[in-house]
């Protein structure tokens, strides 16, 4: 029986151009070694003298197209190529910060800060679990949204990746093989998941801040395109959206509530803060010359505005400050904004507080060498953080009061403003 359609050209060959029986059958390695016989009598001629039993018929007739293996998407190298970039524009801005740096500070004080102490104290001393759901705190529910929405991504990523793609034959219908919302949930799902792991540890509604806004992203890709998903995910991609929208139109309507309660206007607080509730003690601090009023005017605390108005009063500039708390054995946080209020440097190097440093016996050792050496006039003792407690290494006690003893030895109290005492170091006998 003949063929009734005429075999693919690519797949079967016409006959050799010499004459041959007209009873003989072209065999398979003559059929296609001659590339002469173009015109459409020989390739006729050729599909009506093939039999069933031809083995070029038999594969162009029955086999469907080749399908090659799922390999390397092109945009997985145009992206590679892309971070390339990326990571060079980065050098090119942080290289001269970073030898700036080097040129007048040492190099180790810096590793310690953010590689060594990092590594081995931070998880330990600033750790949180997961907080719970409940009506009155429906807002962190958005703390759990970033992790369902690039699991979604992520399978959407790798159904890309596994799914089979024609063989070079086939026309190209596009320059890549990977459609735009596959790369862009690429590149926003590793967003998510780096800016999310960088909250992990103190995790909280505000360290995932930076995580929100690309898992939102990533939520409009998906909900867009749901309809190439299976019915479960298109399930979880809805259910994400809608909760996104209600964690944040509750996280609003509370902050709302708290703005209307006190009378005062988000736009106002921006504009023209000292005249929004709750009022700074003095009338006048806005108007003074410091750090904190040089622009947009950075409200302080009553205690704060008093201390800083003191120690303006009672140093100089070239005066140096201690800024600690009443008791150096437990430490949760310390108050910096001082120092930058009053523009005086720290009398120590020590002056930012973390849970396993100041309530070391070495680091305590240091900061009372420090503290013979530059002899600060005052210091200040903050006891505001005295009631924080957290399930980690910060509410916990070293023992270690050696601070306190020199302190206690070395200067008498003078003044104090609510939760701050004043104390002027005694005079060398």
């Amino acid at each position: 029986m003949r063929s009734r359609s005429p075999p693919s050209p690519s797949l079967v060959c016409g006959p050799p151009c010499s004459s041959h029986h007209p009873a003989a059958p072209p065999s398979p390695s003559t059929a296609c070694c001659s590339q002469a016989c173009s015109t459409a009598s020989s390739l006729s001629s050729a599909t009506t003298s093939a039999s069933p039993s031809s083995p070029s018929t038999a594969l162009s007739s029955s086999s469907p197209p080749p399908v090659s293996p799922p390999g390397l998407p092109s945009f997985v190298r145009q992206s590679s190529r892309a971070f390339g970039l990326y990571l060079l524009g980065f050098l090119v801005a942080f290289l001269p910060s970073a030898l700036a740096f080097l040129a007048v500070a040492p190099l180790h004080p810096f590793l310690y800060d953010i590689v060594l102490f990092q590594a081995k104290y931070y998880r330990l001393g600033r750790r949180l679990p997961f907080p719970p759901v409940h009506l009155r705190t429906f807002e962190n529910l958005a703390i759990y949204l970033p992790i369902l929405i690039v699991l979604l991504s992520a399978g959407a990523i790798v159904r890309s990746l596994r799914a089979p793609r024609p063989s070079p034959p086939a026309p190209p219908v596009a320059e890549t093989d990977t459609p735009d919302w596959i790369a862009f949930l690429t590149a926003f799902a590793l967003l998510a998941a780096v800016m999310y792991l960088k909250g992990l540890v103190r995790i909280s509604l505000i360290h995932v801040y930076l995580a929100l806004l690309p898992s939102l992203l990533l939520a409009a890709v998906l909900f867009e395109h749901r309809s190439s998903f299976r019915l479960p995910a298109r399930t979880l991609i809805t259910s994400a959206v809608v909760l996104s929208v209600l964690t944040a139109t509750w996280a609003s309507i509370q902050e709302a509530r708290l703005i209307r309660g006190q009378r005062s206007s988000v736009l106002m607080w921006l504009l023209s803060p000292s005249t929004q509730s709750p009022h700074p003690p003095q009338a006048n601090w806005c108007t003074l010359r410091n750090p904190l009023t040089l622009g947009p005017c950075f409200l302080l605390d009553p205690d704060h505005i008093d201390t800083v108005e003191f120690l303006a009063a009672h140093t100089t500039s070239a005066d140096t400050l201690y800024l600690g708390v009443p008791h150096h054995d437990r430490i949760f946080a310390n108050d910096n904004a001082t120092y930058f209020a009053t523009q005086r440097l720290p009398s120590t190097m020590w002056s930012h507080f973390d849970p396993g440093l100041q309530n070391r016996a070495d680091i305590q050792q240091e900061i009372i060498r420090e503290l013979d050496l530059r002899a600060p006039p005052y210091i200040a003792l903050d006891s505001e953080f005295e009631a924080a407690h957290e399930p980690n290494d910060s509410s916990r006690s070293t023992g270690v009061h050696l601070l306190d003893q020199h302190i206690e030895r070395n200067y008498q109290l003078v003044q104090t403003f609510g939760e701050i005492s004043l104390w002027r170091r005694r005079p060398v006998r």
